[in-house]
């Protein structure tokens, strides 16, 4: 084991300029725990905030949930039509209308490039650039930046507010009002789908815009009279001057990120982290290999959301509160981080090799105990970082699920497809595949420690900001 350490210089705490002489200096080293409260509502505010953030989470969510099924169902029926156009036109109609009965949309040609379209939509979801006219959805990432953005949103309001003793606990509950919309979103979708697959999408469309109202009535967590003025570049600066002060304030923002090698290392398990909440290959790998509808295999993922809302109520937070009792906050989370990380890659190998769905029903159940993954390490991570660095902090975790998803659902549909033209064992190729990715992470997570003795980060923060000459040391085992 070797101790290497770092000092912690946050330029933030420091003015940009001096102050003049008839002015009175201000203290650069205020408690930024008071200034937090100072700066946010009161405990009634918070409540409100909490409450009006899980029912966004619920609405948004449940749009999505009823509309992921029925639109892979519309684009399975294209395809399979476009394909039975070709191979055997004595099949449309066998639905009772023009299209073709689900029962003869599992060929691989067909689901092949189902996976394709939707590996792809996901990956321009992301940069809102469309390849295809079904593409266009994703137009809307360019204004606003989309899901990555609101995520990072809803995490910073929650730290703003939250204690960190408490702040994994509400994580899961965030967690858990997502997992319900997909639990009760899915079972809808599921129902409505056998009439007619265009119900649940203009229902989900309809939450979508309730979750839109909702977020109107979210206050501001930092008063405006409280938050710093912006500073812009004198206009008699040299331009070059000015772009030398744009680099060396990016570069002081970013500083953070360097001053502990842990927050890196645990930003990079983000990369991977939407392969997980991808259900869209998952959904067609169950349809597709156990010859089941897409309607069963959507109550097969609603079963294992059912369990995850459970675990992430009732049980890990239990958890974490006795071993927070005893071992501190951050050992806590990073300890339910390694034995998550471990439950998920042997869930996600035994889903690849399940033999017949029976089994497979048994996989995924033991994958819903590991799902509070990526709970824990946020919280942990947010508990590395200065509070004036939170909402970077989260928005450099969205940008790294965004890479992920850009190169991961493609990845995903690729090696689907390559697997259902194989077929046998290597159907479960995708999945293979994540549990080598949690595998690597299982292994960032092994040589990271923390210390929950009071002469980290947070004796920093009950002494003043990073100004001064404080030091934190951080420890790696090798």
């Amino acid at each position: 084991m070797s101790r290497a350490p770092f000092p912690l210089v946050s330029p933030e705490t420091t003015p940009l300029l001096s102050p003049s002489s008839d002015e009175t200096p201000v203290s650069t080293t205020r408690h930024p725990r008071n200034e937090a409260a100072e700066a946010t509502p009161g405990k009634s505010s918070h409540i409100l905030v909490l409450t009006l953030l899980l029912l966004y989470v619920i609405f948004l969510d449940l749009g999505y949930e009823l509309i992921v099924p029925a639109q892979t169902r519309i684009f399975e029926s294209i395809y399979c039509k476009e394909y039975y156009q070709k191979h055997d036109p004595s099949l449309i109609g066998s639905d009772g209308n023009d299209g073709v009965d689900e029962k003869w949309c599992k060929v691989s040609a067909v689901q092949g490039d189902v996976a394709m379209l939707k590996g792809w939509q996901l990956t321009f979801d992301c940069i809102g650039i469309p390849l295809r006219v079904a593409w266009w959805s994703a137009f809307h990432t360019v204004l606003g930046g989309g899901v990555t953005v609101a995520t990072a949103l809803i995490y910073t309001i929650v730290s703003d507010i939250v204690p960190e003793g408490s702040r994994v606990t509400f994580f899961l509950q965030i967690h858990a009002a997502n997992i319900t919309t997909q639990f009760l979103g899915s079972l809808a979708a599921a129902g409505l789908m056998t009439w007619n697959p265009w119900v649940p999408m203009v229902l989900g469309l309809i939450a979508e815009m309730i979750a839109i109202v909702l977020i109107l009535f979210i206050p501001e967590t930092l008063q405006k009279d409280k938050s710093p003025a912006p500073t812009s570049p004198d206009p008699a600066e040299p331009s070059g001057a000015t772009w030398r002060t744009l680099l060396d304030r990016t570069r002081r923002s970013m500083h953070f990120l360097v001053a502990d090698p842990r927050i890196i290392l645990l930003l990079f398990t983000f990369v991977v982290h939407m392969l997980f909440l991808n259900r869209d290959v998952l959904l067609q790998y169950i349809s597709t290999r156990y010859h089941v509808s897409l309607a069963q295999a959507t109550v097969t993922i609603s079963v294992r959301s059912g369990l995850v809302v459970l675990i992430s109520v009732a049980g890990l937070p239990i958890v974490n509160n006795l071993l927070r009792s005893r071992i501190g906050s951050r050992r806590s989370d990073l300890y339910l981080s390694r034995a998550s990380v471990a439950v998920l890659a042997f869930s996600f190998v035994f889903i690849s090799l399940a033999p017949n769905y029976p089994v497979l029903v048994i996989a995924v159940i033991i994958n819903a105990l590991g799902w509070g993954l990526y709970s824990f390490l946020r919280s942990l991570l947010t508990s590395l970082v200065e509070e004036h660095h939170v909402a970077r902090l989260n928005s450099f975790i969205g940008i790294f699920d965004t890479v992920g998803l850009m190169i991961g659902s493609p990845l995903l549909a690729i090696l689907f497809k390559r697997g259902v033209e194989l077929g046998g064992l290597w159907y479960g190729i995708p999945f293979l595949v994540c549990a080598g990715f949690l595998t690597i992470i299982g292994v960032i997570l092994g040589v990271i420690t923390v210390k929950d003795h009071e002469e980290d980060y947070t004796a920093l923060r009950s002494h003043g900001s990073y100004g001064d000459d404080s030091q934190a040391e951080l420890t790696i085992d090798h």
